[in-house]
């Protein structure tokens, strides 16, 4: 046979072979293939959707900040007493100060309120974002709450009418242990040399009467302080007129450790023990008993009786 015709041979044998080849069953119209290619298709067009829903988001994104913008180069510059009275507010005190300062004390409530409200948003948005903040984030927002409860029942006194009564006095409660004992009278007993005893009563007064000696904020801590010359007294604020008083020492007694040490540990007590105290603060037959241990701890301070006293004082209250 010749070479062509070897070729011819071969060549009719590949058309037959291709005419004899079944179909193959990927190639037929396969029922899962045809419903892989209908998901297939819905996926597409979820993903064309999502994009198009992005592309809009941008879209308004940009158009928000435009106008954000536009409302910042138009807005008017704050004036000298506006920028003074700008709100950031973080305690009773100053909300009560910028409402007993304010020509109009309802729109100032109202600013207040939102301020607050608009904190408390942003501290649930934290903790939604971030779950490790989540209880830190909650003590605040409790915090935040417990100010927009007492801004919403601030009532300013009619101009004319005396703001505090001279007889008006805050409420003083003490930080008792376990066994029952009062912790900041153990303090001022065995730590503090009776040549302060005037410094304390100083203090405890201006606490008493509202003036706060000294005060100071202590950031990232539940409570504060009033000071003088050597002695610091922590205290936290329950409610309008009652007062926590947590501890009592001199400052120079204190290495910086011991005092860093010092205010963890009364945080920490605050935090498991706060709501307690809150409930107390309310309740009258308490603050009756709490007032008799004012009276004592006065009567101490003033004859400067000393340890005997004090351990007295705290045997009747185990």
């Amino acid at each position: 046979m010749s070479f062509q015709a070897a070729k011819e041979l071969v060549k009719r044998n590949t058309c037959i072979e291709e005419e004899t080849i079944p179909t193959s069953p990927l190639n037929a119209e396969n029922p899962l293939l045809q419903q892989y290619k209908k998901q297939e298709e819905r996926y597409q067009a979820l993903l064309d959707e999502l994009k198009h829903y992005q592309k809009q988001k941008q879209k308004l994104e940009k158009e928000k900040k435009k106008r954000n913008s536009e409302e910042i180069k138009t807005k008017k510059p704050l004036s000298k007493k506006e920028k003074e009275r700008s709100l950031k507010v973080t305690s009773i005190e100053e909300i009560e100060s910028l409402l007993e300062n304010s020509l109009d004390s309802e729109k100032s409530k109202q600013q207040i309120l939102t301020y607050l409200y608009n904190e408390a948003i942003e501290y649930n948005k934290i903790a939604k974002e971030n779950t490790s903040l989540l209880e830190e984030s909650k003590k605040e927002i409790l915090e935040i709450l417990a100010l927009i409860h007492w801004t919403q029942l601030y009532q300013k006194e009619d101009v004319g009418e005396v703001q505090k009564e001279e007889n008006q006095q805050n409420h003083l409660i003490y930080l008792t242990s376990n066994s029952g004992r009062i912790i900041p009278v153990d303090e001022i007993e065995k730590n503090i040399p009776i040549d302060y005893y005037e410094e304390i009563k100083e203090l405890l007064l201006s606490i008493q009467n509202g003036t706060l000696k000294g005060f100071k904020s202590l950031s990232g801590k539940k409570f504060n302080e009033v000071k003088n010359r050597k002695i610091r007294i922590y205290f936290k604020q329950m409610n309008q007129n009652t007062y926590l008083i947590l501890s009592c020492f001199i400052k120079d007694f204190y290495t910086n450790s011991k005092y860093s040490e010092d205010k963890k540990r009364l945080n920490a007590i605050l935090e498991a023990e706060e709501s307690t105290y809150a409930t107390l603060a309310n309740n009258e037959y308490y603050l009756q008993e709490q007032q008799n241990i004012t009276n004592f701890i006065f009567q101490l301070l003033t004859n400067k009786r000393g340890e005997n006293y004090g351990r007295k004082l705290n045997q009747t209250n185990q």
